[in-house]
Order: structure tokens, then sequence, then C-alpha cells
């Protein structure tokens, strides 16, 4: 290895004896061998030291924190002492495939107008075994129109584990944003929102280059959760950033959708249509009329119908019939009627919650 790697990798970690070895081998074993492995731990009190220091490889190095900073801060010392020109991140419970950074590298390669690669992942259990193949969308336009959303849609568009990328832009965006919240917060979501405003393109590699474990852990997406109430504000930036004049009622109105939640009343739910149309088309520039990005335009609303069935069934049914007038293989779309069956069975607060809720978030501002 040279003095000057081609790429560092990015690991933290808090009492990670379980899996760390795994972790740890599945990258110091890849086919691509110029690399430097940063691992930051948290001030773990299990033996995850003990085990990091078994390990006898020159391309590791192991940053010790006094206390447990958070995920957020160790990410940023981490990257901040990264040596390469590309940063690829990697978390300590996961198994990276051989030729995962070989993959991810010659695609940046060959690719330079894109900022930020990541790839498919087979989910697997606390023992290994699989789980299910995360396909997530591939095409830089495709990921740029699911990020004009959030929830479902723009938090798992690019799973963060798989990811790697440029440093210059990863600076020049402000890197992760250190955010004091007891409960955690969306860093993911939060950094590629600040890639997005700032125009770069981010894109995912079409095969499973990770294992991603899938450990037991709370709902971060239930809208009691504070960690909500961030990713509510995090669009809600987004939103200002692309019309910093527009009153705060549409642009509540509009993060409510985009955060898929059930409007305050009748009245919104029939204006936020249109209003989300004039806020995707300046969102996504020049690219809103390219066919892919209006399909998309078209699903996003599509799949928005469950929220405004909870404000007026008539114009919901009606919207429904309209919409696969215009794109019929909507019947088959199967996400749609995952949303529809999550809306019936989870979503049971009522929208008075859901406006205390939108009011509420307000505070974590």
């Amino acid at each position: 290895m040279t003095n000057s790697p081609k790429i560092s990798v990015v690991m933290t970690v808090f009492n990670g004896e379980r899996f760390i070895k795994e972790a740890v081998e599945s990258i110091l074993n890849q086919t691509f061998q110029d690399f430097e492995l940063i691992i930051v731990d948290n001030h773990s009190q299990d033996q995850t030291l003990s085990i990091l220091a078994s390990i006898n490889d020159g391309r590791m190095r192991v940053i010790k924190n006094e206390e447990n900073l958070g995920q957020t801060k160790a990410l940023n010392i981490g990257c901040r002492e990264a040596q390469a020109a590309i940063i690829a991140r990697m978390d300590a419970d996961d198994i990276a495939c051989k030729d995962r950074l070989a993959k991810q590298w010659d695609y940046l390669q060959k690719n330079d107008k894109i900022a930020l690669v990541g790839s498919w992942c087979l989910d697997i259990d606390e023992e290994g075994n699989s789980l299910r193949v995360y396909s997530s969308i591939t095409d830089p336009l495709a990921v740029k129109s699911s990020l004009a959303v959030s929830g479902d849609l723009s938090s798992w568009c690019i799973s963060h584990p798989t990811v790697m990328m440029r440093r210059d832009a990863y600076e020049d965006v402000g890197g992760y944003r250190n955010v004091e919240a007891k409960y955690g917060y969306p860093q993911d979501y939060d950094l590629w929102m600040r890639f997005m405003t700032k125009g770069y393109l981010m894109a995912n590699l079409g095969e499973v280059l990770l294992k991603y474990r899938i450990l037991p852990k709370s709902e971060s997406r239930d809208v009691t959760n504070p960690l909500a109430a961030h990713r509510f504000n995090i669009t809600r930036e987004k939103v200002k950033h692309f019309f910093p004049d527009l009153e705060e009622e549409r642009v509540l109105r509009l993060c409510r959708m985009l955060e898929f939640l059930p409007q305050e009343n009748v009245q919104d739910g029939k204006k936020v249509s249109e209003e989300f149309d004039r806020y995707f088309e300046g969102y996504m520039g020049a690219d809103s009329n390219h066919p892919a990005a209006r399909r998309y335009q078209a699903k996003l609303k599509f799949y928005y119908l469950p929220m405004l069935f909870k404000t007026d069934k008539v114009f919901a049914i009606k919207y429904y019939f309209k919409m696969l007038s215009q794109h019929p293989l909507f019947f088959f779309d199967q996400r749609f009627y995952k949303k529809v069956i999550k809306a019936i069975l989870t979503h049971s607060l009522s929208t008075e919650n859901y406006s205390n809720f939108t009011n509420k978030v307000l505070s974590y501002r």
C-alpha cells in the first residue's frame, strides 16, 4: 500500500464484540487492496478492543474515544482522519462482499459526475441467515426523484453502510451534521439532502455488495418517535431551500405529504397535489421534463393516496381512478398496496393527533 491509499474505509463501533471480527475481516480480505481501514471505537466496555488488537494488519487504524460520543461525531472523527480522496462507509455488524470496494471504485472512476454510490444489500439476521435482497433504485435521476420526499422512499433509497463517496463532496456539504438528539438523529437522510441541495448526483450499483445485519431495534418511522420529528424538519429545510418565500402554512402542508402524513382537513388534501407538482418541478430543475422524472412524479403522488383517503374518501377514490387511467401499470404496483395496508393497520392515529405532531415538531428546530 502507498502512503496515500486510494480508499479510506470508515467504521464506528460500540460494544461490537459479537460481529466486529467478521466485519473487519470482510474489508481486509477485499480484492481491492489499496485502502486504509479507520475504526473509531466509541468507548466500548466489552471485548471489542481486545479483538481488534488481535488483528495484525498495517492497513487498520483504531481511534479510541474516551467516552461514547454517538455515531455521528464518531463518523466525523473517522472521516476527518481519512487520508484518501474516496471514503467508504462500513458498519461493525455487517459483512462486505469481497469485490465491494473494487466495483464501487471502478464505478466512480468511470462516472465523474457521481459524488456518491451505494449498492444493493442482502439482509441477514443475527445468525447470518439470509432474509431478503434489498434492491434499491440505481439510476441517478431515480435517486434524485426519490429524494424529493422522505420516509421510506428517501431514507432507504441509499443504504448508508453501502456508501462510497468523494471526499471533496462530503467536505463541501459539511460532513455529518452533529445534532444533540437524545433518541438519535437521521444522519443518513440529512446527508443525502445536503448532497442533493448542493447539486451532487448519487447512484446505486444494481448488485449485492454488502450483507446488512438486521438487529432488534425500535421503529424509527413511528410518528410519535422524536426521530420522526427530526426527519420532518430536515424535509422542511429542503422545501425552504427551493421555495424560501413560501408561506409557513403551505410549507407544512407540503411537508405532511412528503412525510406521508395525513393533511389537517379536506381543503388541504385537495390543494396539496398541485403544490407538490410545483415543488417537484422546482426541485428537479432541468431534469423535471425527463420521462423518467415525470413517471416518478406521478408515482410519488400515487403513493400518497392512502393519506388523502383519511381526509376525503370520495376525492381520493376519484383521484385513484384518474391516476390509473393515465398510468395503468400503477394497478400492479405492489408497493402502493403495501402502503394502503400500512395506512390501515399502523396509522391508527387520528388526524388531530397528526396535526398535534406537526405543530410539536417545530420545537425541534
